[in-house]
């Protein structure tokens, strides 16, 4: 079986190499993360997006916050997870315009957002909670594209387990006792 680093042929089985992961999300102003190398998992507290980005020998970077804003409404990829995760959808809440970015004040966050969207919408409380964090990473992708900014992808785990959760079904239709990868 082909392995990453040899081109795959048509018709071959192909598996990915090894690879290291970093898992990262807002923590308390700054960032924490999860590390995965083979087996070895390390948890790290990473202090902004530069030292995210600084993380030696890392090919993906998953990051659990919305990467690449609208200026003028919902992000189409929001109202597809909300879809896709069915009556679960409602744990996705709609990621906030660009113009919420300029303040730290949840009532002007509200005022900038129904301002800059048709139909007027506005954050909601736990969305905004966010605001720095998603305010970090879109001034690291959008303005200064640092070194490494390739390796990003958004990623939501908990809407990962949703999706395993929900498509886990016994052969009647009926859930599984859970996560059929993770047994959980």
């Amino acid at each position: 079986m082909p392995r990453s680093s040899q081109a795959p042929v048509a018709g071959d089985d192909w598996q990915a190499g090894p690879m290291a992961v970093l898992g990262v999300d807002g923590w308390r102003g700054a960032w924490v993360g999860a590390l995965l190398c083979g087996r070895t998992v390390r948890l790290l507290a990473l202090a902004d997006v530069p030292a995210v980005l600084a993380v030696p020998e890392v090919e993906v970077v998953a990051v659990d916050m919305p990467i690449g804003l609208s200026d003028h409404g919902v992000r189409a990829c929001d109202v597809a997870a909300r879809a896709l995760l069915g009556p679960a959808g409602g744990s996705v809440f709609p990621a906030p315009v660009r113009a919420v970015l300029a303040t730290d004040d949840y009532a002007e966050g509200r005022a900038l957002s129904r301002a800059a969207t048709d139909p007027p919408r506005a954050p909601s409380a736990q969305a905004f909670r966010l605001v720095r964090s998603i305010r970090a990473l879109d001034d690291a992708s959008v303005t200064r594209r640092p070194a490494g900014w390739w390796r990003c992808i958004p990623s939501w785990p908990s809407g990962a387990g949703w999706v395993g959760w929900s498509t886990a079904r016994s052969p009647r239709g009926a859930r599984s006792s859970g996560c059929a990868p993770c047994g959980r």
